[in-house]
């Protein structure tokens, strides 16, 4: 009989309705009635791009859900959020800026004061001390946060670029525009030289696509000295799992066990039905069946001129040493 996983309940259709509606009540309680003690040094945020396996690890990091999860605290169409970063879908922020309207709302959801349907949606600990903030809209104001929040642990998850942008293309996600982000004046001011590039070529869509996962991974890393943020890759948690699991369980200061390793090969709820972890593929170079020859040599040279291309290109797999390169100090 099969079974949903995450919340342990059988998808048999004859399920009695006594034990549904026991269910929705579990669900319900969950996700409004839980009590959050903890306070801003209790919180973890993992970030990354859409499409970049978020979901996924958030669930290999709370996989004794011994934290309150936090579901996209700042996606503007579900969430009341400051214009700024309701109307951009990606706001960026000077790390020393003390005056953005979002300071009181994220300092609240790091301290697990916030609530709200949307956000809890996937939260199954009733009484929490400790949180997990799963964000895929803050790579331009990470390093705001950590200026402004001392001591939360971020962590980013980077995915090669080319499986990023093909699987928003087929979802056909436009939730940032290049518009977007070239109408805030300081993000332009302080990375001129990347909105230099020329994206009115053939495959338009694809460049700015790939414009917007490159300024999410070039700004971070460039503003972040080393110790103050791990960089964790979706490749290396498909192909290295061990190794990639000890990493980051190191940073975050806790143990696993070995049985942890089960849960990388299980989909998230995210996960659409054609995607290669669900078909049985191998995840890490699944993007080649979407991306032409055109799209490739076009990628690379929009990649060159962040550097980028020293982490990611042709192959699939990330050169990890390249990324933390790119990090101050």
């Amino acid at each position: 009989m099969p079974v949903d996983r995450r919340f342990g309940l059988s998808r048999n259709p004859h399920l009695t309705g006594i034990r549904r509606a026991g269910y929705k009540l579990r669900r319900f309680i969950q996700k409004r009635c839980f009590v959050d003690y903890g306070n801003d040094g209790s919180a973890i945020i993992l970030a990354g791009s859409g499409r970049s396996g978020t979901t996924w690890i958030s669930e290999i990091i709370n996989y004794r859900n011994d934290h309150r999860y936090i579901f996209e605290p700042f996606h503007p169409q579900k969430m009341q959020l400051p214009p700024a970063l309701a109307e951009t879908g990606r706001l960026y922020l000077r790390p020393a800026d003390r005056n953005s309207p979002l300071l009181d709302l994220t300092r609240s959801i790091l301290a697990g004061r916030k609530r709200d349907p949307w956000m809890d949606r996937f939260n199954r600990r009733l009484f929490c001390n400790r949180r997990l903030i799963k964000v895929i809209r803050a790579n331009l104001f990470l390093k705001w946060i950590k200026t402004n929040v001392p001591g939360i642990p971020i962590i980013l998850l980077m995915r090669h670029p080319f499986a990023v942008v093909g699987s928003t293309m087929v979802r056909g996600w436009d939730d940032v525009t290049f518009d977007a982000l070239q109408s805030q004046q300081d993000l332009v001011d302080d990375f001129a030289d990347m909105f230099e590039t020329d994206l009115d070529g053939a495959n338009r869509y694809f460049e700015r696509r790939l414009f917007v996962w490159c300024l999410e991974q070039y700004v971070p890393l460039t503003q972040f000295g080393r110790g103050e943020i791990h960089l964790a890759f979706y490749e290396n948690f498909c192909e290295q799992p061990a190794t990639e699991l000890e990493r980051l369980f190191t940073f975050l200061k806790q143990d696993y066990d070995s049985s942890l390793l089960s849960l990388l090969i299980r989909p998230s709820p995210t996960a659409r039905k054609d995607s290669a972890i669900v078909l049985g593929e191998r995840p890490v170079d699944s993007w080649r069946q979407g991306v032409d020859n055109d799209q490739i040599a076009t990628a690379l040279k929009i990649l060159e001129r962040f550097g980028l291309d020293r982490i990611y290109g042709p192959d699939p797999m990330p050169n990890t040493a390249a990324a933390y390169a790119m990090l101050q100090g």
